[in-house]
């Protein structure tokens, strides 16, 4: 499929990045634009399990490919890839590195950035997040482990961590605060939306007179936001 614009965020890159997935959304689907909406690499990760994985190749090698075609990469760091922001308007051919940006569709204008920056916890405590990242890859690996278990009986996929964010009100109340953070954040720079990531947890919708969307990730959302003839909606991978 042709797009407009395509919005992705959050494929941990080296780290949980659901591989498959991406490989095929990336074999499927060009867009004149693509926005990289942070977290592309998972830096944390790597650092932690020294290893890059082949399939990582494959698709920093599928951007590098659409880029030669003419499609435009823009890519926003994220808090796992933050080192990246050292090359903030870095250009390389039709790739550049940018720390947020906004993207105009018919006369409404959105603010696009990664969400890392209004996160308490990555402000105030880098070192809880960092443990927390860890728990979450490893709470994949386990859902990845029981979910083969669940397809030999016939039962769907189920993720833990989605039920986790429903279930516990903590969870909860910090996905209502990250959202909120951010509307408030696209009032004062006078956008009509704002495009982000970070939280994984895909979302299209209209806050307080704001559109607020969510690419959502690719480790088990496995979302986007696509733009064609003026329209933004969420789109799923396989």
């Amino acid at each position: 499929m042709k797009y407009d614009t395509i919005f992705i965020s959050d494929l941990h890159l080296g780290g949980p990045c659901d591989y498959v997935a991406l490989l095929n959304f990336l074999r499927d689907n060009d867009a004149d634009r693509w926005y990289l909406v942070g977290d592309t690499i998972d830096i944390w990760a790597i650092k932690y399990s020294r290893k890059w994985p082949n399939e990582a190749s494959l698709i920093v090698q599928k951007f590098l490919r659409k880029a030669r075609k003419g499609q435009e990469i823009i890519l926003l760091p994220g808090n796992h890839d933050s080192e990246l922001r050292s090359l903030e308007l870095f250009e390389f051919g039709n790739i550049r590195i940018v720390e947020s940006a906004i993207h105009k569709v018919g006369n409404k204008r959105y603010l696009i950035l990664h969400g890392d920056a209004l996160d308490a916890v990555i402000n105030n405590a880098k070192w809880l997040a960092k443990i927390g990242a860890i728990a979450y890859d490893l709470l994949i690996r386990v859902n990845q482990v029981m979910n083969w278990f669940r397809s030999l009986v016939g039962l769907p996929y189920w993720s833990v961590s989605a039920a986790i964010k429903r279930a516990v009100k903590s969870a909860v109340n910090y996905i209502s605060g990250f959202e909120g953070a951010l509307v408030q954040l696209a009032k004062q720079r006078e956008v009509d939306g704002i495009i982000c990531g970070h939280i994984h947890t895909p979302a299209v919708k209209q806050i307080d007179g704001i559109m607020y969307l969510n690419c959502g990730d690719w480790v088990e959302s496995r979302s986007a936001l696509v733009e064609k003839d003026g329209e933004i909606r969420m789109v799923y991978g396989k």
